[in-house]
């Protein structure tokens, strides 16, 4: 029986000096393994996925202001590797969207 033992990512510091809500999150490359996953917390909420893939680094934009957290693991063919530490940001000046129902008059 081989046990075949996946490694933990180390995510860098995300940088976001303006606070504007769009940023990189990144991490080490893991040998051997075939994606990631990566998944975001906001105010120290419900985990959420919202990146599954090869690359080592997913663009985000955020939209509401808070305190933004990011966790990633490594998997391999046949399971997944433990979550890596916490990387944190905060936003503090987000592009918010604002959208209007369009009103028809007839």
């Amino acid at each position: 029986t081989r046990i075949l033992i996946v490694g933990v990512p180390v995510p860098r510091a995300i940088e976001n000096v303006d606070g504007d809500g769009e940023f990189t999150v990144s991490w080490s490359s893991v040998p051997g393994t075939v994606g990631y996953e990566l998944q975001e917390q906001f105010d120290f909420g419900e985990w959420n996925l919202v990146h599954q893939g090869s690359d080592n680094n997913a663009d985000r934009t955020v939209y509401m202001v808070g305190n933004w957290c990011y966790r990633v693991r490594a998997l391999d063919y046949f399971s997944y590797g433990n979550w890596s530490n916490t990387v944190c940001t905060f936003a503090d000046s987000v592009n918010h969207l604002i959208f209007m129902p369009a009103i028809l008059k007839q």
